[in-house]
């Protein structure tokens, strides 16, 4: 919450990239309603082991259909109005798209992790200290540019992958894919894929 309302009170508003923030909001809410079909189609609902293999299929699928939309709307068109051909401004642009994201992306954490916050903190302290500082305190503005290295772009994207629900959070902290993973854990790690997708042109 502090690093998102920190960029709009440090930052000019009329820099942020809005047509991206929206876009952003409304992967969380589709990954949202994914879930909410996984779960309502689940044709293994009866045995532990079963339900996790359907989610993490549906999870796969959701993340390649996230990867293939974003990369072909909102990162090719986004722009399109501006019809930018100078490097500088191009530049300037990219890095205004990303701030957008990460805001975006601590906001939409704040929204989730603080309610839970006050009604289960245990919940909260999960995804605070792996996923909050990954959202919060990189500056993925710096991380597309050309001095960034393939090694950190490897840790990045690295850290994405371990921090996905079928490796870090389930069965390790929950036995199956409880509410609190699929509607707050998942939406959240979306956001991140969003910003690596973004900045890291190796994916």
């Amino acid at each position: 919450a502090t690093r998102a309302f920190g960029m709009i009170l440090m930052g000019d508003l009329t820099e942020m990239h809005l047509t991206m923030i929206g876009k952003s909001f409304l992967v969380s809410l589709c990954s949202m309603a994914a879930m909410a079909l996984a779960l309502l189609f689940d044709p293994s609902s009866s045995s532990k082991e079963d339900d996790t293999m359907w989610t993490n299929t549906c999870l796969l699928v959701l993340y390649g259909v996230v990867a293939i939309l974003w990369r072909r709307m909102a990162i090719a068109k986004s722009d399109d109005r501006d019809a930018i051909t100078e490097e500088e401004e191009e530049t300037k642009n990219k890095r205004r798209r990303t701030q957008s994201l990460q805001f975006a992306a601590c906001a939409t954490a704040a929204y989730l992790l603080v309610p839970i916050a006050f009604c289960h903190s245990a919940l909260a302290y999960i995804p605070a200290m792996v996923l909050v500082p990954l959202l919060a305190f990189p500056d993925y503005s710096q991380l597309s540019t050309a001095t960034t290295t393939t090694a950190k772009r490897l840790i990045f994207l690295g850290l994405w992958i371990l921090t996905a629900p079928p490796i870090l959070m389930v069965p390790r902290f929950f036995p199956t894919y409880t509410i609190f993973v699929r509607f707050a854990y998942v939406p959240m790690h979306i956001q991140l894929l969003l910003l690596l997708l973004v900045v890291l042109p190796l994916l």
